[in-house]
């Protein structure tokens, strides 16, 4: 299945790191997701040497009351995820 957006959280280390550098290596725009800027903009930085228009938001998801204006921006940068 090829993805052409997706969103990812957690997305500054681990298994989120891996899939977006992944997900970004098959073309796929990813927006990611994760609390720690700067490790957050290294993994974006590998993302858009294959997939310019990857985008990044820190955010911690544990603050509910900021959810629904990540997800606006979010939306509005990359559109709909097919992920």
């Amino acid at each position: 299945m090829a993805y052409e957006r997706v969103l990812i959280t957690g997305a500054s280390s681990g298994l989120g790191a891996a899939l977006a550098r992944r997900l970004a290596g098959g073309g796929a725009v990813v927006g990611l997701v994760a609390r720690r800027r700067d490790r957050l903009a290294e993994v974006l930085a590998d993302c858009r040497r294959t997939a310019p228009g990857s985008a990044m938001w820190v955010a911690d998801l544990a603050d509910t009351s900021a959810l629904r204006d990540l997800a606006a921006t979010a939306w509005d940068t990359l559109g709909a995820s097919t992920c």
